[in-house]
């Protein structure tokens, strides 16, 4: 099962430090400044993945890929709109609905903490 860790980009550095020090035959070089980095773990698989909306809170999820989803609210909530608009002889089309993610399996998310060396 595919497994990403999130977190942010201060904490994901700190990942990087601590996999370098600790596999020195398989090194990671750290991405340029930013604001987003993915990177892979070698020999594990597993994708970190660094979100602005983490950085500094020390907050770290290691989320199985495959049981989340994306989805959309009731029907109620969805309005598709097309018109045509003669004078520049175009179709316009709009779509407007609410989206967003949710997870099955909730036992098998994990909330990570960073180990202090």
């Amino acid at each position: 099962m595919e497994l990403a860790i999130y977190t942010g980009r201060t904490e994901a550095i700190a990942i990087l430090e601590q996999w370098n020090q600790a596999n020195p035959y398989s090194q990671v070089t750290v991405p340029a400044n930013g604001t987003s980095m993915v990177f892979d773990l070698p020999l594990l698989g597993i994708k970190v993945i660094a979100l602005p909306q983490l950085t500094g809170t020390n907050k770290m999820f290691a989320i199985p890929i495959a049981l989340t989803y994306l989805g959309t609210d009731l029907m109620e909530d969805m309005s598709f709109d097309i018109k045509y608009d003669a004078y520049n002889d175009k179709l316009k089309s709009e779509a407007t609905f609410r989206l967003g993610t949710n997870f099955i399996f909730e036992q098998y998310f994990v909330r990570l903490e960073l180990a202090t060396s």
